[in-house]
């Protein structure tokens, strides 16, 4: 053991923003919203104010499985090949494969088992993948619990249907609000499934997924009403229901099995979430708003009994940084593992430039895969591959933002401390042409890689108008 760190623990929470752990004191973002409830996480604010909380930590991706790919490999999506929503597999080893090569015993439990799953290269050579079954992942600790452990946790329920997406026991509940709902609002109650595969991140009953259709009827009526600071409350609602129904329970267990004391515990959200008119949830189809700091900011928190660096860390930090940080504290030399992250524990350098992309995507070969890998047929990621729609760089206070929803940069926006910058940063030009050169050849890049996965023999990249991009996205369940 290094430092008395025996285990990994990384939990990822879908969907959580950064400033919606209470623990943050930045809510410059969230006060826009007129919000009726109140942010209620005492777990994870105890968590953030005995570790070190990262407030400023920025994602790869504003989508699940992207994002998530960057989190556990350490890398750019333009090496790990995960670049799109949904296109190609998860290429090289995540931080279980490394730790398995070091005789760590490796478990993966995750909420969306088709998409965080082995069909796209996700705990593919775990010595345990679970879905959604804690009590299950538990069970498989405790008999190992002798031996060096990494585990990784994927919750999604504060992903929409806010605070229900995988909380069976609150079926009632969440009948019961679905009601009110659709009494307030006048809409009729659809009663058979109309876009099947629209929600089925994992297996779901016909009921739930009835549910489901009539909670986003719900959210697109508040939603062309203007309503965003009722939707963000239902999302408030949602990571209030998270922390006292299933983390509470979850961290009431990390504590019984004692890896509260031996384990190097991390924390962190995959993406954000935002309402406006420009944006509708988390990905927004299309412009660099799929981008803004709502929805690519997330906390990252690292934990570790007794130790001695503690608090709260401003800067602008990346989720590939979680691979090399973690190995670094583990006594693993990650020098020659090629990550794109560093080691943000031991020092937390200024000016790390982080990315962002969004990319559009063939959701209606989505919407098949899931539904035919929920029916337990084999069925491989699509071949051709979408376009570039949005591409970001934070550099400490500034961002510069880029436009490419008609399969081209059409725009660019500048900001200064989230604030946008018309004309740039009048008092350094010079800083304005660096991130320009840094952001294009980044994009450069990785849309040099994703064309050479593409197994299509369009060379090209495709054109879609967002009022097809738009449409597709309807079938997941996205209102644009």
């Amino acid at each position: 053991m290094t430092n008395g760190i025996k285990n990994l623990i990384i939990i990822s929470i879908d969907n959580l923003r950064t400033d919606c752990i209470g623990a943050n004191p930045d809510k410059r973002l969230l006060k826009k919203y007129r919000l009726k409830t109140k942010l209620r996480t005492p777990i994870l604010d105890n968590i953030a104010r005995k570790g070190v909380f990262f407030n400023n930590c920025v994602t790869a991706a504003p989508y699940t499985t992207a994002a998530h790919a960057s989190i556990l490999t350490g890398k750019w999506p333009r090496e790990h090949k995960l670049i799109e929503f949904f296109r190609n597999k998860l290429t090289g080893d995540t931080i279980l494969d490394i730790l398995k090569k070091e005789k760590f015993l490796t478990l993966f439990q995750t909420d969306y088992p088709f998409l965080l799953g082995p069909a796209l290269g996700f705990g593919k050579n775990a010595d345990k993948f679970i879905a959604s079954q804690e009590s299950m992942s538990f069970n498989w600790i405790k008999k190992n619990r002798q031996k060096r452990l990494v585990c990784f946790f994927h919750f999604s329920d504060i992903h929409s249907p806010y605070g229900f997406n995988n909380l069976p026991e609150d079926s009632r509940q969440y009948e019961k609000e679905i009601k009110i709902l659709l009494k307030k609002y006048r809409i009729e109650a659809d009663n058979k499934i109309k876009a099947e595969g629209g929600y089925i991140f994992r297996s779901m009953e016909k009921k739930e997924i009835i549910l489901n259709q009539n909670y986003q009827k719900i959210i697109d009526e508040m939603y062309n009403l203007k309503n965003y600071s009722a939707i963000m409350d239902l999302y408030i609602n949602g990571i209030n229901r998270f922390e006292k129904k299933r983390f509470k329970l979850f961290w009431q267990s990390i504590k019984k099995y004692g890896l509260d004391k031996d384990s190097l515990i991390i924390i962190v959200g995959d993406h954000g979430e935002a309402w406006s008119d420009a944006n509708q949830g988390h990905f927004s189809g299309g412009s660099q708003d799929a981008l803004n700091d709502e929805i690519i900011k997330v906390p990252l928190i690292f934990y570790r009994s007794g130790a001695a660096r503690r608090g709260l860390i401003n800067k602008i930090v990346r989720t590939i940084d979680i691979v090399p940080t973690a190995l670094y504290a583990l006594g693993i030399n990650a020098l020659n593992k090629r990550l794109d992250g560093i080691d943000i524990l031991n020092n937390t350098p200024d000016g790390l430039p982080a990315f962002s992309q969004a990319w559009s995507n063939h959701t209606d070969r989505l919407a098949s895969f899931i539904k035919k890998s929920a029916e337990k047929q084999i069925i491989n990621p699509p071949e051709t591959h979408g376009h570039l729609l949005a591409s970001s760089l934070n550099l400490d206070s500034y961002k510069l933002a880029y436009d490419y929803s008609g399969g081209e940069k059409t725009s660019e926006r500048f900001y200064v401390n989230g604030k946008i910058k018309k004309n740039g940063p009048t008092e350094n030009r010079r800083l304005l042409v660096k991130m320009r050169n840094v952001l294009n050849e980044y994009d450069r890049q990785t849309i040099k890689n994703n064309m050479a996965n593409a197994k299509s023999n369009n060379n090209k990249i495709l054109k879609m108008q967002k009022a097809e991009i738009a449409e597709k996205l309807r079938l997941l369940g996205y209102k644009i």
